[in-house]
């Protein structure tokens, strides 16, 4: 029975490697800006001044600003290039990755409305919508510059998904890598 359900996972894994990343960048994503789930009424007695779609509107430091940008920077290159290897088109997979992004963001941001120890807020949710945004148009560009700049095209991508569906894990754990070296060189808190 095990060995089937483990049969049954590594095919799915190698037929979707690009969304099972997405969906275990999003996990932990989603667990670390709602952790520690003290979830309750706000006890914030003076509501804000000023409110967008239920968000406050109130501004938020720089280093808050750039680590939301670069926590929703994967995942919108993820679900673009999800998208792309389906064989949407850049545009159509632009549109669909920006409001799958601004949904999960917009949800995030409301729910940190009724926890004790977390502030949701617009300048969040445009944050995160940015990075979702750059993540999403670095595939486009990466894209452009392979098949138009140095003729690479679709033998090079070819291989590129063949590698992805043939060792997910060492995909996986290159974009592990390349996020602790972009934490251990930055010098500010991800929250």
């Amino acid at each position: 029975m095990g060995d089937q359900f483990e049969d049954k996972v590594l095919r799915f894994v190698r037929k979707y490697p690009v969304e099972t990343l997405a969906v275990l960048y999003l996990l932990p994503l989603l667990w670390g800006t709602l952790v520690p789930f003290d979830f309750g009424q706000p006890s914030d007695t003076n509501p804000p001044a000023a409110t967008w779609f239920g968000l406050p509107v109130v501004a938020t430091p720089l280093p808050d600003a750039v680590s939301n940008v670069a926590l929703y920077m994967p995942f919108g290159f993820l679900v673009l290039a999800s998208f792309r290897r389906r064989g949407w088109r850049i545009p159509s997979s632009l549109v669909a990755t920006m409001v799958l992004g601004a949904a999960i963001s917009y949800a995030v941001e409301y729910c940190q409305l009724f926890s004790q120890s977390r502030i949701g807020s617009k300048a969040d949710f445009t944050c995160n919508v940015i990075g979702t945004f750059i993540g999403a148009v670095s595939v486009s560009i990466a894209t452009f510059l392979g098949e138009a700049l140095w003729g690479l095209g679709r033998r090079t991508t070819g291989r590129y998904w063949a590698d992805l569906r043939n060792q997910p894990s060492g995909t996986l754990a290159q974009l592990c890598a390349a996020a602790l070296f972009l934490a251990s060189t930055a010098p500010f808190d991800v929250t």
